[in-house]
């Protein structure tokens, strides 16, 4: 999608957690990098046949888009990396969390067969941690992934975390800290 639009032409409509382009008729929710140069937008879009689209933005302009099935949630970092958790199935209690670079290609993607309950990525868009709510058959889990590998790099089955603070190396989750060295 990002290579069949010019997004120049769009003009979003900017609030702290909400963005709108009313050219594609979309409207959604917002979080914004920890430097405030990226926000990440999820939402439905109207001019699309997918029932969701993603918008990254660049300091007010639009970067990428990137179409989904029913967006639950996002994250983004300071280097524009992002992470959509995307629910394919409207009856399902399961998601999808894809990773995007600051253009919008695919890195990667890992489903869960349990919604999201929390997300966190680090400001240099290596490591992004996912918490999940309780699933049909089982609890919530903890989920620690590297960005730079594709893959999952640390999981707790039966947990909930509710702080997770990455600096540098290390990621702290509820006040015990983890180097990720040790863990690759």
């Amino acid at each position: 999608m990002t290579d069949q639009m010019d997004f120049s032409e769009l003009k979003p409509l900017i609030r702290p957690r909400i963005v709108a382009i009313a050219d594609i008729g979309f409207y959604g929710q917002a979080k914004d990098s920890p430097d405030g140069n990226f926000k990440i937008a999820w939402g439905e879009a109207s001019d699309y046949s997918d029932k969701g689209l993603y918008v990254l933005l660049k300091n007010g302009v639009v970067a990428a888009m990137v179409p989904g099935k029913y967006p639950l949630e996002a994250v983004v970092a300071n280097n524009g990396i992002f992470v959509v958790h995307d629910r394919t199935n409207k009856q399902a209690l399961a998601h999808t969390v894809i990773t995007y670079n600051h253009s919008g290609q695919e890195l990667f993607r890992q489903a869960f067969r349990r919604l999201p309950a929390a997300s966190w990525i680090s400001p240099d868009g290596k490591f992004f941690a996912v918490q999940t709510a309780n699933g049909l058959k089982g609890g919530a889990i903890f989920v620690l992934f590297d960005v730079e590998q594709g893959r999952e790099i640390y999981r707790v089955k039966d947990t909930w975390c509710k702080d997770v603070v990455f600096s540098g190396n290390c990621v702290q989750i509820d006040g015990k800290t983890i180097t990720m060295d040790k863990l690759k």
